[in-house]
């Protein structure tokens, strides 16, 4: 599991950014030094500097270490909470770097996300999105079946009026470790999901506290698993949460 990311206080600016990379090992930069530091090959594949998000991070594939980009000068400000999404966010690439330093010095190129399918089953991006919504779903729960439950939980939504009129769907809850699990089932089969299943149960152990050397007799039992929602599961859907949890 990535190290934990240290400091403390706000960060509202694209200063407090840096300063935060260098007291926790990532580079913080605007958009055109990202761009002109990658290899002609990986730009192609390059997020666009007028995309949806103000920011995005990296494994960068020559410096060989998480890299922020700030692409909106006013993120910091704007958004609520801004050093808890970049922990998140940097975590997430931090999973890249202990990825990269077992390779002994092989290669690493950038994936191309736009292609959903191959992106999401990547190996090192399901052991990185695992762990991404691993670290959302241990902010809200306590055990390891709550988590694993909660994460079947579809996420709400509301809809308002967005640009031109049109009504744009708005999450009711800040939950986008579960936007991220609902993208990722849409986009890879059984098999590939079977493998978030079990790393992201195994990044729970760690983060909760669970005993990786418990018998099989101290194992949750499903009668023991209570849904935080109080949800009424069908049986195809208890028997495959079962499953999830049994196959760590």
């Amino acid at each position: 599991m990535p190290p934990d990311v240290e400091g403390h206080g706000r960060i509202s600016s694209f200063n407090d950014l840096v300063r935060y990379g260098e007291e926790n090992g990532f580079d913080a930069v605007g958009y055109d030094e990202f761009y002109n530091s990658l290899p002609e090959e990986d730009k192609k594949t390059a997020p666009p500097r007028r995309g949806p998000m103000p920011f995005f991070a990296l494994f960068h594939p020559i410096n060989k270490k998480p890299m922020f980009v700030l692409v909106d000068q006013n993120a910091p400000r704007m958004i609520p909470d801004f050093r808890e999404v970049v922990d998140d966010i940097i975590g997430h690439e931090k999973v890249h770097g202990i990825q990269n330093a077992r390779r002994s010095g092989l290669t690493f190129r950038l994936p191309d996300p736009t292609k959903l399918n191959t992106y999401f089953s990547n190996t090192d991006e399901v052991m990185a999105f695992a762990w991404s919504i691993a670290s959302g779903l241990a902010k809200t729960n306590t055990t390891i079946p709550q988590a694993m439950y909660d994460l079947e939980e579809e996420p709400e939504y509301t809809w308002r009026p967005g640009p031109g009129g049109r009504q744009m769907r708005i999450p009711t809850k800040n939950e986008p470790h579960k936007e991220l699990w609902s993208a990722i089932k849409r986009s890879v089969d059984e098999k590939v999901l079977r493998k978030y299943h079990k790393y992201i149960y195994q990044y729970l152990d760690e983060m909760l506290g669970g005993s990786k050397d418990q018998t099989q007799s101290q194992k949750v039992t499903p009668k023991e698993i209570t849904p935080k929602t109080q949800k009424v599961y069908t049986s195809d859907e208890r028997s495959r949460l079962d499953r999830m949890i049994e196959e760590d």
